[in-house]
């Protein structure tokens, strides 16, 4: 199967490869919506990267941050920090799937009608930023792409066209990494044409 011009099961890791190669050097990662750093975790290894700031609300999931990233500022809910003078090569981001996901009963799937529907407020705190990061990695639940016929999809992806980066995305399995599991998340990775 194909996504955006990107075979689900290798393209999207021909994808990273070409990020990797195409985004010049990462050095600094800006992480919102943290959960326990998983996403981060990747982020780091794959750019040979660091996470210098993250974003958690959660307090358990904080503490967990804390622990394994104790020279990361903590910023708590990033809607109220002011990113004007950051200018990190990277934003990763595990934004909320509440709104969208499957697991949650339909009368509480209220996509962007939802209050932890972020990605409005992620994109903000983008374009707020001093500079424009290289990169921008994406992952959230596979229904996030056919929630209210794809319209939330589509607003995400023309958002982060419209930033000016060049956008991919396609659905990977925990099991087709090695986990022991066939969790499928979609991931949406963005890097900008000039960024090399």
């Amino acid at each position: 199967a194909c996504v955006n011009g990107f075979s689900v099961r290798s393209d999207l890791g021909i994808f990273f490869i070409f990020a990797k190669l195409r985004g010049g050097e990462m050095r600094s990662i800006i992480s919102l919506c943290s959960g326990i750093g998983g996403l981060d975790i990747a982020a780091e290894k794959h750019f040979d990267a660091e996470v210098i700031i993250h974003s958690e609300t959660n307090p358990e999931a904080s503490a967990v941050m804390a622990h394994h990233y104790p020279q990361s500022e903590a910023i708590g809910d990033f809607r109220f920090f002011d990113p004007t003078n950051l200018e990190p090569d990277l934003i990763v981001s595990g934004f909320p799937c509440q709104p969208v996901s499957k697991a949650n009963h339909p009368s509480k799937r209220l996509g962007t009608d939802h209050d932890q529907w972020l990605f409005p407020d992620i994109e903000r705190f983008i374009q707020n930023m001093k500079s424009l990061p290289k990169g921008l990695v994406f992952e959230n639940v596979p229904n996030l792409r056919n929630y209210d016929n794809g319209a939330a999809f589509r607003d995400i992806i023309g958002s982060i066209t419209r930033m000016g980066y060049r956008t991919a995305w396609g659905l990977l399995k925990a099991s087709e990494t090695g986990a022991p599991h066939r969790r499928s998340r979609l991931f949406i990775l963005a890097f900008l044409p000039d960024s090399d």
